[in-house]
């Protein structure tokens, strides 16, 4: 069909801008290069070859969440290391100026408490802590996507989480669960001794748009 065929095309030229874009921007981070940030290391680099393989892992990625339209993705590069994963950030320097969404819980299991709810304006990060019977914690953070983030993964089993459209990583170890996922510029960690179905409410409590 001629539409499917203009659709395609489309989406081809979208994948080559995109990944000459990060080649750009790969290349910022090389030796002969000043970084935007300068006061960022990073000493532990991958070297060119490592990340253009990585990068057109990205753009293929990306033609695959174009395509689905609706589906939110996370907005990180997963780097294993000996005692976790880390999830490097995708956003360029010049990005970090967006403001962020904040998704207020409205279901949280009876057995826990609001301890208390922060917020910081400045960097953009907000955080409930509530108190279980057992002084255990449920913790509900949402932060700006520019910020990494580092899981143990050395206790615990990961996999993919989707919950309608909305995509992310679990982490499961066995007496509590650690979350991530993404809307848009608004990263949503939550972590505690619940089971996925109250994982599940939580998340649909705080009404993210699916």
């Amino acid at each position: 069909m001629k539409s499917e065929r203009e659709a395609k095309k489309i989406l081809k030229a979208y994948g080559k801008a995109e990944f000459r874009e990060r080649v750009n921007y790969v290349d910022s981070f090389l030796p002969d290069k000043t970084s935007f940030a300068g006061a960022i290391s990073y000493r532990h680099a991958f070297k060119r070859l490592g990340m253009i393989t990585a990068l057109m892992i990205l753009v293929m990625a990306l033609a695959v969440s174009v395509y689905a339209a609706s589906m939110h993705i996370l907005n990180y590069t997963k780097i294993v290391h000996d005692t976790n994963d880390e999830y490097r950030s995708n956003i360029e320097t010049v990005d970090k100026v967006k403001d962020i969404e904040f998704f207020e819980p409205t279901y949280i299991p009876d057995r826990f408490v609001l301890d208390k709810a922060e917020c910081d304006e400045l960097f953009q990060e907000k955080t409930w802590i509530y108190t279980g019977p057992d002084n255990e914690n449920l913790i509900i953070s949402q932060l700006p996507d520019y910020v990494n983030i580092y899981i143990d993964n050395e206790r615990s089993e990961s996999e993919t989480f989707a919950l309608g459209n909305l995509e992310g990583v679990l982490y499961d170890f066995r007496d509590e669960l650690v979350c991530v996922i993404q809307y848009e510029s608004t990263v949503i960690t939550i972590s505690g001794p619940v089971d996925r179905d109250e994982l599940t409410q939580i998340i649909r409590g705080m009404n993210i748009p699916e």
